[in-house]
């Protein structure tokens, strides 16, 4: 008796799951009418299913009997459970709506890397120039096929289209380190590896990002750290290469830069997964992209006045070397400053279309001038590039809801130029804090 005791009191119990999901521990009466796994019982309340130390699995029902609540236990085997999850499992995947929000977008987007890559490169290896519309079409009709009941977000089709370009970077990246040497008249089963490195690529970045629920915004900023940790790696790579440098004579000094290309996306993706947060609407991170292009033309604006140095062969390396150091921290910065402003993705276009607008004009306004010095061009297209950037954000940011942008209103008022004499002492330019 004593030893019965002892062994009851130290068996557990573990509630089971009714769903794979492993949301419903607990059955009620709501659930029993959409799902009847309980028919027997007419006035069910509750269900729970048991699991005990000993292997034993127990449902516990609570139903009512003439105005009393009673309770029944009845034992099932482990394959009744399985079967009663598969159950509840199948009524909820057929019933519940799919999203498929980025359903058109993700087929653009097979479409547009088919006509860019994979049909390009399908068809240099099959060497038939006439498959290439046949390549092409089945980068739109395969995908859907594929997809055709699948939720399909707009985070998915602007993830998977970002990461099977970058992809398509890392097989063309491998296939240099594999053969640094190769061009386009030799093996072309070397173009299979950038091939299938950008479809997997596609195909990683639907599921990752189904799985983890990415917005578009945190799918661009992956594009957004991708592209600049491939770049730096890249050109780090390239300036490691030494300056008397034969390809011929030493052709595996050629693998360098692929290995700072391979590193960047390595890099890239782990300082991007690192960032757990979603803290960019899309139209943050358009803004963003636009802020860090117009930074590398300000870099480069500011790098064309250092004097030549033809007396060292180097001295490319070292302007470099500044311009991926000021750039970086631009771009460190800038990612601390655009998160969380909520701009929609109608603004983040605008910025973008503002800033460029901007640096038209200051191409325009120096080309009146006459002037044949380069460097007038690329300090005016900066500097109207960001006007236009700051007068287009300082709209855009409005348009959310979230934290403030610069902190600065910009107002131009024309009038002024227009009717001089009315409107004497008003500015043309206003800027409020």
């Amino acid at each position: 008796m004593i030893i019965l005791i002892f062994l009851s009191l130290n068996v557990s119990i573990e509630k089971l799951p009714f769903d794979s999901q492993g949301k419903i521990y607990k059955w009620n009466s709501t659930l029993e009418t959409k799902i009847p796994i309980f028919p027997e019982y007419h006035s069910l309340v509750s269900a729970e299913i048991l699991k005990y130390s000993d292997g034993r699995i127990t449902i516990r029902i609570t139903y009512e009997e003439q105005g009393k609540l009673k309770e029944s236990k009845t034992p099932i085997m482990e394959k009744e459970y399985k079967a009663l999850v598969k159950k509840v499992d199948d009524y909820f995947e057929s019933h519940i709506e799919k999203n498929r929000d980025g359903w058109g977008l993700f087929l653009l987007s097979t479409l547009q890397t088919g006509l860019s890559e994979w049909s390009s490169l399908a068809t240099i290896i099959v060497d038939n120039g006439k498959a290439y519309p046949l390549f092409a079409g089945g980068s739109f009709f395969i995908p859907m096929l594929l997809t055709m009941n699948s939720n399909i977000t707009l985070g998915q089709a602007w993830m998977s289209w970002h990461m099977s370009h970058h992809s398509y970077v890392l097989g063309l990246s491998i296939n240099g380190f594999i053969k640094p040497t190769w061009n386009w008249g030799d093996d072309k089963t070397y173009l299979m590896i950038p091939l299938a490195t950008s479809i997997l690529g596609d195909y990683a970045g639907f599921q990752y990002a189904g799985k983890n629920n990415l917005s578009p915004g945190r799918a661009e900023m992956f594009s957004h750290t991708m592209l600049y940790s491939e770049a730096y790696s890249g050109l780090l790579g390239t300036i490691l290469l030494p300056s008397n440098f034969d390809s011929l004579s030493n052709p595996l000094l050629l693998r360098v830069p692929y290995i700072g290309l391979i590193a960047g996306y390595l890099g890239g993706f782990y300082l991007w997964h690192r960032h757990k947060e979603d803290d960019f609407t899309i139209g943050d991170a358009f803004s963003y992209d636009t802020y860090s292009l117009l930074g590398a033309l300000s870099d480069f604006t500011l790098l064309s006045y250092f004097p030549d140095r033809p007396e060292y062969k180097d001295y490319w390396k070292v302007k470099t070397l500044i311009g991926i150091g000021i750039h970086s921290v631009f771009n460190y910065y800038g990612a601390r400053f655009f998160k969380d402003k909520n701009v929609p993705f109608l603004g983040g276009i605008a910025v973008t279309g503002g800033t460029f607008a901007g640096a038209l004009m200051g191409i325009g306004i120096t080309s009146l001038t006459n002037t044949e010095d380069y460097h007038n061009y690329l300090l005016s297209s900066s500097i109207g590039g960001w006007v236009g950037f700051l007068l287009t954000y300082q709209s855009a940011r409005k348009m959310g809801k979230g934290k403030s942008g610069f902190g600065l209103n910009i107002g131009i008022n024309p009038l002024p130029i227009l009717y001089s004499k009315l409107y004497k002492g008003t500015p043309i330019v206003s800027i409020s804090f």
